[in-house]
């Protein structure tokens, strides 16, 4: 299957409003949401899978560094959790 720009055009657009409207104001877990677009335009499920949790951590990483940045996050319990989420990654 190839893959049409318009149709990927159409498919980011509507993953933005998604995101932006019950993710950003609503703050809804994306990734049940995101994966189905993704599927549509015919990855295969490991390909789709992997390209949804890159998003994923991508995001969380850039919002973490902005919340440490601004000084809104109770850096301790922070870097514990980091610390121990990588932990059980491994």
């Amino acid at each position: 299957m190839e893959i049409d720009f318009i149709y990927i055009l159409v498919l980011s657009t509507i993953g933005f409003i998604i995101s932006f409207i019950i993710g950003g104001m609503v703050g809804l877990v994306l990734g049940v949401i995101r994966l189905p677009f993704i599927l549509s335009t015919g990855l295969s499920v490991p390909e789709s899978v992997g390209t949804n949790i890159g998003v994923s951590t991508l995001g969380a990483i850039t919002a973490a560094i902005l919340r440490v940045k601004s000084g809104n996050i109770f850096t301790k319990f922070y870097y514990f959790n980091m610390v121990r989420r990588c932990m059980n990654f491994i």
